[in-house]
């Protein structure tokens, strides 16, 4: 048996966490841009995809509740809708671990209204006087907004009491990131509480089908790739399915998810037990790396005779498997699979790509290359009779 997210969720991880510059060049109430270029007026505009703001914290003493103001007296730009992220964790002077951040989402009128953003923060994030903070802002390329002068700060902790602050104005968090589960030499069990499900009556635990696109869809799971070989599924089928077909989708920090990060599988079930291992393994080792596994969907792709039936099925067990594990689950891997990839070629793939296009479309090459020669043979033409000397 493998342990418990809860359990496994470990020591900071550094090897994707961004680069930033230097904390200690940041004094108290000043701030540090990324891809943020300043105007003459002072205002500021957004001129690349990787824009932050990093500051300190302003904390009011005796803050009863944890309510965080960013402090934006002005923002506008052409979406209605801007996507941050606040990251709340530094491992060095230079780094903030993005396993350790919060996303939320705010209408631009709402930040101009109240001159800035409130979020009450849950009390599982701790947050203290001078601790640094950045703020990044997601998609809001040509973006205009103005940042609070020296000495007012960018981030405060404020009472909760405040008249400013009104549920209106709260902005609502969408999730909140508070480490990685590293994966145990033994693997790690994923709970099976709390999945989402569509087109079926029950719970993992027993369930029947009644539709066409039936899945179950975990939560957040925040689990680390470094060590992971892949994911073991077992389930309990009716007796008369010999076979089923799966489709495994999983999201990362980078995608949702998406039908290019998704595998199809067909397993064999003997007596009643359907059970198949998925590698995994590249998400890691192939660019671009992806670092989080953040949660899983598995669908069943039912057969007309599933649906509405009343035979029950269940989901028994979820398990991400380490590397060191991988071989016992060898035999267990589907013998009809196909694995999407979210990956970006290399050199030596793009090469080949492109012969192997040439190739394929050898009329248009030949054609193309004709129209180069013409070319060369009409500029080569031109230049003689302008300077005949030269060309004898």
């Amino acid at each position: 048996m493998g342990v418990s997210i809860a359990a496994a969720v470990s020591s900071t991880r550094t090897a994707w966490a961004d680069s930033l510059q230097p904390i200690n060049r940041i004094n108290t109430n000043r701030v540090a841009t990324h891809h943020i270029t300043t105007s003459d007026d002072g205002s500021h505009t957004i001129t690349g995809t990787d824009a932050y703001v990093i500051g300190r914290l302003d904390s009011l003493e005796n803050a009863n509740e944890q309510t965080l103001y960013i402090h934006i007296p002005e923002i506008s730009g052409k979406a209605d809708l801007v996507s941050f992220e606040l990251f709340y964790k530094l491992i060095t002077d230079k780094r903030f671990d993005a396993a350790y951040r919060v996303k939320f989402q705010a209408p631009l009128k709402q930040v101009m209204q109240n001159q800035g953003i409130y979020l009450s923060l849950p009390s599982s994030l701790t947050v203290t006087d001078q601790q640094a903070l950045r703020l990044d802002i997601d998609q809001c390329h040509q973006c205009r907004l103005v940042l609070p002068k020296h000495p007012e700060p960018l981030f405060s902790l404020i009472e909760a009491t405040s008249a400013s602050i009104t549920n209106q104005s709260l902005t609502p968090i969408s999730r909140v990131y508070a480490g990685i589960a590293e994966v145990e030499p033994n693997g790690i069990t994923v709970s099976l509480q709390g999945w989402n499900k569509n087109n079926l009556q029950g719970d993992p635990s027993g369930f029947q089908i009644d539709g066409d696109d039936p899945f179950f869809a975990s939560p957040a799971l925040a689990i680390s790739t470094q060590d992971l070989a892949g994911l073991y599924f077992k389930l309990n089928v009716p007796n008369g399915n010999s076979e089923v077909n799966y489709q495994v989708f999983y999201a990362t920090e980078a995608h949702q998810f998406i039908e290019r990060a998704s595998s199809l599988v067909g397993v064999s079930s003997n007596a009643g037990v359907s059970e198949f291992f998925l590698p995994l393994d590249y998400l890691t080792t192939q660019a671009p790396a992806h670092q989080l596994l953040d949660r899983i969907r598995l669908d069943i792709i039912p057969n007309e005779s599933d649906i509405n039936s009343p035979q029950p099925w269940s989901l028994q067990e979820v398990k991400a498997v380490p590397a060191s594990q991988a071989e016992n689950y060898a035999t267990l891997k589907p013998k009809r699979i196909i694995q999407r990839k979210v990956q970006r070629s290399g050199k030596k793939a793009l090469l080949l790509n492109s012969i192997k296009k040439i190739a394929t479309d050898w009329p248009f090459a030949i054609l193309y290359a004709l129209l180069l020669l013409a070319n060369v043979i009409f500029v080569v033409r031109l230049l003689r009779r302008k300077h005949p000397n030269k060309h004898g």
